[in-house]
């Protein structure tokens, strides 16, 4: 039997609640947006109980003297932004053009759009990365790969690709980071013609290989390796780069200074801690000051071991 969390339909990782978003978008006006999201946020947080339990955990790690009320209501804000986030790709998707973007940090994106080399951009679930992806990808004037896990079934996989489909074009590629697909050769090739890599790198999902890195005194968060052994190897800079929601269809993408993951000698594991240690601080200002906006719906915030 299929588990219910991830089986088709309404369980929390079903196509039931995009379709029924995307169905939303085509047929309500714009002016009725605000009762959709809402009504779907709170469908969606009451039906979904494993992405709220996991989203309420993190919170907890960001407000430990926060009340049980007080961490629902901020659990409903983050799905409450999640949903507008999914509102607006929805829109654009109808309406291209339609999204509004302003660069926070222009020094470091203009530094990265005339690097010379290839660039490693490291995201997290915040704003629309896909969008973003697409629209950044075509203002630098390079190609862009944007690294995707595939959803946890077959017909939300199916609606997403199509979704996503009509976002690519020259300048932009998705690529899926399945079994099998050799994609860290296909990356450091695409970095080595002076491409761009997009990684999303705040929260671990299947096969992908972890580094566990300290968030505060008594938590730890796990992040994927795969960009700093990206940057290891080829020499390629690492760009932090954030997507907040200003308002409906309104984004600021925030850029955080360049950084490399250098090797300094034998001891491979400490140059990849230091690298990712860098992305880390960078993760956690962000959040600190947008939590709401941190759509990480698996506890990652975890305390560490007693030993």
């Amino acid at each position: 039997m299929a588990d219910e969390n991830t089986s088709a339909g309404f369980g929390a990782y079903g196509d039931f609640w995009i379709r029924y978003l995307n169905w939303g978008v085509r047929h309500c006006p714009w002016t009725v947006e605000p009762v959709l999201i809402t009504l779907y946020a709170g469908l969606f947080f009451v039906a979904a109980r494993p992405f709220r339990e996991g989203i309420t955990a993190n919170l907890r790690v960001l407000f430990p003297e926060a009340s049980r009320v007080g961490l629902a209501w901020r659990a409903y804000r983050v799905f409450w932004n999640f949903a507008a986030v999914a509102v607006d790709g929805g829109r654009a998707r109808e309406e291209p053009g339609i999204i509004e973007w302003e660069i926070n940090g222009t020094e470091a994106f203009e530094e990265m759009r005339k690097c010379e080399s290839g660039v490693i951009l490291v995201s997290a679930h915040m704003g629309n990365y896909d969008l973003a992806g697409s629209v950044f990808a075509r203002r630098f004037d390079r190609v862009m790969h944007a690294v995707r896990a595939p959803e946890r079934n077959a017909e939300l996989q199916a609606v997403r690709k199509a979704e996503l489909a009509a976002q690519q074009d020259g300048h932009y590629r998705i690529v899926y980071n399945e079994p099998g697909s050799m994609l860290a050769i296909t990356l450091a090739q695409a970095l080595q013609r002076g491409e761009a890599v997009a990684i999303q790198a705040d929260r671990i999902l299947f096969d992908v290989a972890p580094m566990t890195m300290e968030w505060d005194a008594q938590h730890n968060i796990d992040v994927p390796q795969g960009p700093f052994i990206l940057s290891l190897t080829t020499g390629c800079p690492i760009y932090p780069l954030f997507m907040i929601r200003l308002g409906r269809c309104r984004y600021r993408v925030e850029f955080g200074g360049a950084f490399h993951c250098e090797r300094t000698g034998r001891d491979k594991k400490a140059d990849l801690a230091r690298a990712a240690t860098q992305w880390v601080d960078h993760l956690r200002g962000i959040v600190t000051r947008h939590w709401s906006q941190w759509l990480v719906v698996e506890q990652n915030l975890k305390p560490k071991s007693k030993s």
